[in-house]
């Protein structure tokens, strides 16, 4: 049952004692009244006076919960609070907070105050991190969640629209994720503060969706929205993802400015994960600028860092540079490293991009740069046509690039070759490819 405005106090005790199992004749022998009272008292046939209110507030456990209209306000106005709390990282405070809000809980006919609750205790688990199964238990929550949705405010929706929008893209499903992002973003409407959070992640899931020109428009926001001089690791990762963009949409100087910032601060402030990211793009950017020397170095350096999955595109990137410089020897070991690391990697999934699925695709990505320097075996051309390309096609936006790289290579192969037909097939993948890319269609 769905509360609704005003929700008679007898009403909601009647909710609460049949979710706690008791019995009208167990609460009158408990209240020491008599069962035709619990009966008027809960029809509204009778008012409850301070002293029952309160005896059945005991009996139910539910003595600090908010039952009448003037409380139900005050619970909200500190939920919005304690959301306030998190978005300041005062942390501690939040975590005391919850406790002491959480006597919502058992109300569960108040859909709005719950859904409220949940979508800021889920914002509290992110932050903390405080358990391995911190990831197992948000996603507990947002199921929970559903129950809550109907009749629940266009407040508590946009929070829950907007977990649901982070987790998603946390966990590799940036369609669902984006999704949910415009939709928490629709029904805050203009009511909706400039947030720089929300811009970031909608540009990452773009990103992620290989459409770098909706992922350039959100994470210039962001950036814009910030409204802040100083750069901090949120902002260094969001300028950091722009600069992967501006490198595909071919935009150079607008990269090199931004990783001129990024790489500096994460080397400044040691923050390992977004001068990895950091680095890698850095590599990229010299890499498509045909400066193959200058990227493989900066590879190297990113090489050093600690092993992750970013590490095997830094060493198919590498492989490809000495590829490009035609030092093949060089390629052919760089790759083989690839092929070790990727054994090391093996077991921790959990900790990659895309989970099992996300280390094939590095593999994958390993195997058709060897095909590449192979183009003169049918065996290569064969696995490039008819696997690589296609799985990389349909894959993230970096993946989708490199199917590109891989079309280029390709081409130029077969035309050499006079294979006209072939060339011109393999062109009109890469045209299907980058009209999804770049064409500038509605967005998601």
């Amino acid at each position: 049952m769905i509360s609704k405005s005003p929700m008679p106090l007898g009403v909601k005790i009647k909710l609460i004692r049949e979710a706690r199992g008791y019995s009208q004749e167990q609460m009158a022998r408990l209240l020491k009244i008599k069962q035709s009272k619990i009966s008027d008292l809960e029809t509204g046939k009778a008012e409850y006076d301070d002293e029952i209110l309160q005896a059945s507030k005991k009996i139910l456990e539910i003595e600090n919960a908010p039952l009448l209209p003037h409380e139900i306000d005050l619970y909200k106005d500190r939920i919005w609070v304690w959301n306030d709390m998190i978005t300041a990282n005062r942390i501690i405070e939040a975590v005391a907070l919850r406790d002491e809000l959480s006597c919502v809980m058992p109300l569960h006919y108040e859909h709005d105050l719950i859904l409220l609750y949940l979508m800021t205790d889920v914002r509290l688990l992110i932050k903390e991190r405080k358990s391995e199964r911190t990831d197992e238990i948000v996603g507990e929550i947002m199921i929970k969640a559903q129950a809550y949705l109907e009749g629940a405010s266009n407040d508590a929706l946009h929070l829950y629209h907007r977990n649901n929008g982070f987790l998603n893209v946390k966990f590799g499903n940036s369609k669902e994720g984006l999704a949910h992002y415009l939709k928490s973003i629709d029904i805050a409407g203009d009511n909706m503060k400039p947030d720089s959070a929300i811009y970031a992640v909608i540009g990452l899931a773009y990103s992620s969706l290989g459409k770098p020109y909706h992922a350039i428009r959100h994470l210039e926001t962001a950036i814009r929205e910030n409204r802040s001089d100083r750069v901090d690791p949120n902002s260094a990762h969001t300028m950091t993802m722009l600069a992967q963009n501006y490198i595909l949409t071919k935009e150079y100087n607008s990269a090199k400015k931004l990783i001129d910032i990024c790489v500096p601060h994460a080397r400044r402030t040691d923050h390992k994960l977004i001068l990895s990211n950091a680095l890698l793009v850095q590599g990229y950017l010299y890499h498509q600028l045909g400066q193959y020397r200058e990227a493989i170095a900066i590879y190297d350096q990113h090489l050093k860092m600690p092993t992750n999955g970013l590490s095997i595109s830094s060493i198919a990137n590498k492989a490809q540079c000495f590829f490009a410089l035609k030092e093949l020897a060089k390629a052919h070991e760089v790759i083989e490293q690839g092929r070790v690391l990727l054994q090391e990697l093996r077991g921790q999934e959990n900790h990659i991009r895309g989970g099992g699925f996300g280390l094939k695709l590095l593999s994958l990505r390993l195997d058709a740069v060897q095909h590449l320097m192979s183009l003169n075996n049918k065996e290569s051309l064969s696995y490039l046509e008819n696997v690589a390309i296609p799985r990389l096609a349909v894959s993230d936006g970096y993946d989708k690039f490199f199917a590109l790289d891989l079309c280029n290579g390709l081409r130029q192969h077969y035309t050499k070759k006079r294979a006209i037909t072939k060339a011109n097939a393999v062109a009109a993948v890469a045209n299907d490819i980058m009209a999804e890319m770049f064409f500038e269609d509605a967005e998601v």
